[in-house]
């Protein structure tokens, strides 16, 4: 069965025996190779649109799972029950704030939170929001992964239930898991992060000089883009000490 690198990863943090419940579930793909490869047990493909639920439905029928994956239409986690005894969330596809809707839900809490095991996240953004939101509502790192597919980089998280919190906000922006393995993906994603951070100082530079040698020049955007920068400097710093870096930036 083929599907993507970044599902395959976060096919691969799901406890073996678990019953899953993949939210945005698209067409079923994740879902089915979990229950075709005996990761998941039992899955409950959830899905809003109408349309990838059907597709999602076909593509479970032609793999004959119709017993092993409950398809239902439902906005986030609405359409689960206490009875359905998930006890692993898996979202990935979607923004860092829906994601935080949906785990914010009064449903969540009130029908399945006492269950879950295992929160297996996937933001496409806001991701440093998803971290402290984890935080802030009963649930620590147990670990983050990072993966490069179809020419971007993508996080995954897995958060179990416990109490944890972060010494400062660069853990939070760049995942404090991520920045102790300090893999080789993580360093060039750092890299390339640096590299735009640097022509963006740059630049802001540039203009910092322009506004000063005009005579007249908008004290307080001359102090905004010096402020702008200095906050760009530290960044830039930060990610410099932690990644090993194969030529100096000036």
């Amino acid at each position: 069965m083929q599907i993507s690198d970044r599902l395959r990863m976060i096919a691969g943090c799901v406890g073996k025996g678990s019953t899953v419940a993949d939210v945005g579930c698209d067409h079923g793909l994740t879902s089915i190779y979990l229950v075709k490869y005996n990761i998941a047990s039992k899955v409950y493909a959830l899905d809003i649109n109408p349309g990838p639920l059907e597709s999602a439905r076909k593509n479970i029928s032609s793999y004959g799972l119709d017993d092993r994956i409950v398809v239902r239409q439902s906005d986030g986690v609405r359409a689960l029950y206490e009875t359905d005894n998930v006890d692993t969330i898996l979202i990935s596809g979607m923004g860092g704030n829906l994601i935080i809707d949906i785990l914010s839900a009064p449903e969540y809490d009130a029908k399945i939170r006492s269950n879950i095991k295992e929160l297996i996240l996937s933001p496409q953004s806001d991701i440093h929001k998803v971290r402290r939101f984890l935080h802030t509502s009963g649930y620590r790192i147990d670990d983050e992964m990072m993966v490069y597919d179809a020419g971007k980089y993508y996080n995954i998280i897995c958060a179990i239930p416990g109490s944890e919190q972060y010494d400062d906000d660069y853990a939070y922006r760049y995942g404090k898991v991520l920045i102790e393995k300090k893999d080789e993906l993580f360093r060039d994603y750092i890299n390339k992060e640096l590299e735009k951070k640097q022509n963006i100082l740059q630049k802001i530079k540039n203009a910092i000089s322009a506004e000063t040698n005009d005579k007249n020049c908008d004290i307080i955007k001359n102090d905004r883009l010096k402020s702008e920068a200095l906050s760009l400097k530290k960044d830039i710093d930060y990610l410099m000490s932690i990644t090993v870096w194969d030529h100096n930036i000036q």
